[in-house]
């Protein structure tokens, strides 16, 4: 019984991922899909380049809930004490789990996201003071590189070099992220400008570098 509870928990959490909220709510407020515009990336920052800064930060939230929401799954089912290290390793699952639906989304023909803002939410829920510090780097590296890519890196930074864990989610967002900046790159040359500051002339930057 234990372990169909465990598979439940985890199920659940990789389907609370698995919610499309950039795709959904692009097509249900603008009747298109996220996907097909812009860098591509089904996430929070695509949705402000395309639909604005309102649809963004709903996009925004309904992430971020998906990954508080997903490390509380233990506690509410009781699965072990609550500050135990058992605790924190069902957490962490729970939360990768998340990630992974976020990543490859089944309600979404498996194509979503970077997986940043659910990553942040499960920071948030679990170590809230780091949560703002990956918060703040995100905000300063946007500022002034004005490339969405370059920040989602130094948040995965910030969160290895603030915690004890270092490992504490898997890398299964490594390659996307990868990907997803040669792809926002490639988007920049194509259009030789960005909805951010400063992103055009930094990327030019880089390419002489």
């Amino acid at each position: 019984m234990d372990i169909v509870i465990y598979i439940a928990v985890y199920s659940a959490a990789y389907l609370l991922g698995s919610i499309p909220s950039a795709v959904w709510i692009g097509k249900w407020l603008h009747g298109s899909d996220i996907r097909e515009h812009g860098s591509g990336n089904a996430g929070a920052v695509n949705s402000v380049r395309t639909y604005g800064w309102k649809t963004g930060l709903l996009v925004l939230l309904l992430d971020v809930a998906k990954g508080m929401l997903s490390v509380s799954l233990p506690l509410i089912f009781k699965l072990a004490a609550p500050g135990s290290e058992q605790m924190t390793n069902l957490q962490v699952l729970t939360g990768s789990m998340a990630i992974l639906g976020h990543l490859f989304p089944v309600f979404a023909d498996f194509r979503g996201g970077k997986g940043v803002a659910t990553i942040f939410g499960i920071v948030l829920f679990m170590q809230p003071e780091i949560a703002l510090i990956c918060a703040v780097v995100f905000l300063v590296t946007i500022l002034i590189s004005g490339i969405a890519s370059v920040s989602y890196f130094d948040i995965r930074n910030s969160i290895g070099i603030f915690t004890d864990r270092r490992n504490i989610f898997p890398d299964l967002g490594d390659f996307r992220l990868q990907n997803a900046r040669q792809k926002h790159d490639d988007f920049l040359d194509m259009r030789g400008c960005s909805s951010f500051p400063h992103a055009s002339r930094q990327h030019q930057k880089i390419d002489k570098r």
